[in-house]
């Protein structure tokens, strides 16, 4: 089965998957899940996208139910888990923003909603613990891309309440699911960044017709995602943290920044910033300077008064997790609906530097 990249960072790629390399995954998620006959999953991501073709399987392979919606809609999500006492979905940062910021049911309405999955996209922690504390249900952080057939780590579901507060707070992207070995290249020590591998039968066989692009990220039976990360040791176990996509770290002054932390201090310390997508843009000083585009939450006037006291506050270090030199010296700010997607949702973040270039001239 061929696949495409979401084609977040560039131009999407047809993943060569296998009858072995999707049943694995599936495997892999079913165990980490605990998925079994009595599960009802509502498929909200689109049919084509990996997420949905591996979770199909693990409600076939399990005897579970499957909830198909046309398509995703804000309005139709609650509706559905309710009418169809589903007990598990999947969906992507995008829909977990519209659900915070949106009329929903109560805590007490979702006790058959056992678990919410996450991933395909960077979570903001703040954001990840609104839904949270506001819906009741756990939701479950997981990571992986299109050539690993889906997930390749995850947060168990059946922690101790203290100790998922604690990963889901610090943004772990899990542990390392069966199936597959994951690890950070060259082996560096805790908590030092490097660029996650995965081998295993879960990974594909290469690209579509593309020799030079299978070369480059195939190679010794390992995978090269080409994101950025690091492991620690929480309790007894080796859990993994995701900084970002390689091509993205920012590189200013000699200094590798990382987009995803300075998101994430951002929308958490500014209560009007519902998202921020942080880029590196040429600086004849830096190499490269830090530019934010960020989105208003609703009922918030764009006013360029308050942007800029955003940009001071960050730039005289006032901005909780951010120091002044990882502060955006310019914020571009964007109506949601103009930014760039992909079919399931993500932000394209090579568009937006790509279009921040294009304004520049």
């Amino acid at each position: 089965m061929v696949l495409y990249t979401s084609g977040t960072t560039g131009t999407p790629k047809g993943a060569c998957l296998t009858r072995q390399s999707l049943t694995s995954n599936a495997d892999g998620i079913i165990r980490w899940l605990e998925f079994d006959d009595t599960d009802r999953l509502s498929l909200v991501l689109p049919l084509h996208h990996v997420n949905s073709t591996v979770f199909s399987l693990t409600m076939l392979m399990t005897g579970g139910t499957l909830v198909l919606n046309s398509r995703y809609s804000l309005h139709g999500f609650w509706p559905v888990i309710q009418e169809e006492v589903v007990t598990a979905t999947s969906i992507v940062p995008t829909i977990m923003h519209d659900l915070n910021a949106s009329d929903g049911p109560a805590a007490s309405d979702l006790t058959h909603l056992r678990k919410v999955m996450i991933g395909s996209a960077p979570v903001p922690a703040g954001a990840a613990c609104r839904f949270v504390d506001r819906f009741g249900v756990p939701l479950t952080q997981g990571y992986g891309t299109t050539e690993v057939s889906l997930r390749v780590t995850g947060v168990p579901p059946s922690l101790e309440p203290e100790l998922y507060r604690k990963l889901l707070e610090e943004n772990s992207i899990g542990r390392e699911l069966a199936n597959c070995n994951v690890a950070i290249q060259g082996e560096p020590d805790e908590g030092e960044l490097g660029e996650i591998l995965v081998r295993g039968p879960v990974i594909a066989d290469g690209y579509l017709n593309q020799p030079e692009a299978t070369r480059e990220s195939f190679s010794n039976g390992w995978f090269r995602t080409g994101d950025i990360g690091c492991w620690k040791t929480v309790g007894e176990d080796r859990y993994y943290f995701i900084h970002g996509r390689a091509k993205e770290i920012i590189i200013k002054g000699g200094v590798n920044i990382s987009p995803i932390a300075v998101e994430n201090a951002i929308v958490e310390s500014v209560d009007e910033i519902a998202a921020a997508y942080v880029t590196g843009m040429p600086s004849e000083r830096w190499g490269e300077e830090i530019w934010a585009v960020i989105v208003y939450r609703d009922g918030v006037e764009p006013d360029e008064t308050l942007t800029q006291s955003i940009r001071e506050r960050g730039l005289s270090g006032q901005v909780e997790g951010l120091s002044a030199f990882e502060a955006p010296n310019h914020i571009v700010v964007y109506d949601p609906d103009d930014l760039p997607k992909t079919s399931t949702g993500k932000v394209q973040r090579s568009r937006i530097r790509d279009i921040l270039v294009e304004e520049r001239g």
